[in-house]
């Protein structure tokens, strides 16, 4: 009987260790300037978008006036979107989850490697883009919040052969 509860309180603690999220980190992949550098060239393709943020009580906000990033593909976007979402492809989290791993931490050029704009209205376009898959990238902050906590939130597309692409956030 003693060796059945030692072994139910041993599982017990192996399932509590199992629940608890384990923070997201990744050993850190260098920015290389040459993995973004279709980044700067012309190309045919357009981007449109529409971004909304919920306000406290769930009241939706349009986006505007914020700026709203196009990030080029890279080992090093790939690797802080996981960090900070714990997903390369589309996310968004508040602003109080990024103390640990967020942009203060990384290497700033990834975000200043492709181009940027502004949301007016919950709408933002982004126009001569090249072939080549990209993330589209906002950050607001809630200025009716006290604490003004601040959201992100991003979205992978893809865009080729001068077809025009719309996306939406979150």
């Amino acid at each position: 009987m003693k060796f059945k509860l030692v072994l139910l309180a041993v599982l017990t603690m192996v399932l509590a260790a199992c629940s608890t999220t384990a923070p997201r980190y990744y050993s850190r992949t260098p920015f290389w300037t040459d993995d973004v550098a279709q980044s700067g060239k012309p190309g045919a393709n357009s981007l449109t978008g529409t971004a909304t943020f919920a306000l406290s009580g769930n009241q939706m906000q349009p986006c505007g006036p914020i700026p709203v990033r196009l990030v080029p593909d890279s080992r090093y976007a790939r690797q802080r979107f996981m960090e900070l979402y714990g997903s390369d492809v589309s996310g968004a989290a508040s602003g109080i989850g990024f103390n640990q791993y967020g942009p203060e931490t990384g290497d700033y050029r990834w975000l200043d490697s492709g181009a940027q704009t502004s949301c007016a209205n919950g709408n933002f376009s982004f126009q001569n883009v090249s072939d080549g898959t990209w993330y589209v990238v906002t950050t607001w902050v809630d200025s009716s919040n006290p604490k003004a906590r601040s959201y992100s939130m991003f979205k992978r597309v893809v865009l080729a052969g001068g077809q025009p692409a719309q996306v939406t956030l979150p």
